[in-house]
């Protein structure tokens, strides 16, 4: 078993790249990086998304099929557009057409709660497609309050839809307990690691995150991520490796956590 475990490929479960795509030259410069950084750390495919309201999918979809061998995509919900049922149009044809293999929700940039009616039919379409939704809990300044973006109104969810996997991506920031909490009551809730080493770098988050990851590593619930070009892959690994170090983790705990678990979500 163990020697199949250590064939895991790595995979980036958190980037983007940056810029609108209109200029050329700044893409292929975060491009340049991000696969510079990926190769360095022996890290074979990255899950990338669009970063903001300017990268639509159609953007990003062609990256991925350009660089098939190092990217994959998941799709951007869209809640505008006039029709009621225009985010489930779009959704299905991302996944349809394009080919995205997951959905990602971000409530503060999309001015969404979390309890929002388009929010639940998308999470239920997304089980019958059995492809994962990611969501954006972290707590920064957004366009709804923060009390409306948090882990627990994921647990509801989860446990309305226990056929949809669920990532909370950055393990849904100080909230981390409660990402745990959630995770703990459902079978279909993850936890991403991106961002929150380094954005809670001196406070007592980054403790959270060390029993979080004991606790969770052997049930294969964790997704390692750098959100990268926010923070440096290399940064990001290079802490939770002195992390892992520090727990005596077992190797096979590691390559789930570096690729086996996002990699089974998405096959």
């Amino acid at each position: 078993m163990e020697s199949e475990v250590m064939k895991i490929i790595r995979i980036d479960g958190h980037v983007h790249v940056d810029g609108d795509f209109t200029n050329i030259e700044k893409l292929e410069k975060s491009l340049e990086l991000l696969f510079y950084e990926m190769d360095e750390l022996n890290i074979q495919k990255a899950l990338i998304m669009p970063n903001n309201f300017q990268q639509s999918n159609e953007m990003i979809i062609e990256l991925c099929k350009k660089y098939s061998d190092k990217l994959f995509g998941f799709c951007w919900a869209e809640f505008d557009g006039g029709l009621p049922q225009n985010h489930l149009v779009k959704f299905r044809y991302c996944v349809e057409k394009l080919g995205f293999k997951g959905l990602k929700i971000h409530p503060r940039y999309h001015g969404v709660s979390i309890k929002d009616k388009r929010v639940e039919e998308l999470v239920e379409l997304a089980g019958e497609y059995n492809v994962p939704v990611y969501f954006d809990c972290l707590p920064s300044k957004g366009r709804v309050p923060i009390q409306e973006t948090i882990p627990l109104l994921i647990d509801e969810l989860a446990m309305r839809y226990p056929s949809t996997n669920i990532v909370i991506a950055h393990m849904g920031g100080h909230h981390i307990l409660d990402s745990y909490a959630a995770v703990k009551n459902n079978d279909n809730i993850y936890l991403e690691l991106s961002n929150i080493i380094i954005r809670y770098s001196g406070s007592s988050v980054i403790k959270d995150i060390e029993f979080v990851i004991r606790e969770l590593a052997s049930e294969k619930r964790i997704i390692f991520g750098s959100d990268f070009p926010t923070y440096s892959i290399k940064e990001t690994y290079s802490l939770y490796n002195e992390m892992f170090s520090r727990l005596k983790m077992k190797n096979r705990d590691i390559e789930f956590i570096m690729g086996g678990t996002i990699n089974s979500l998405i096959e």
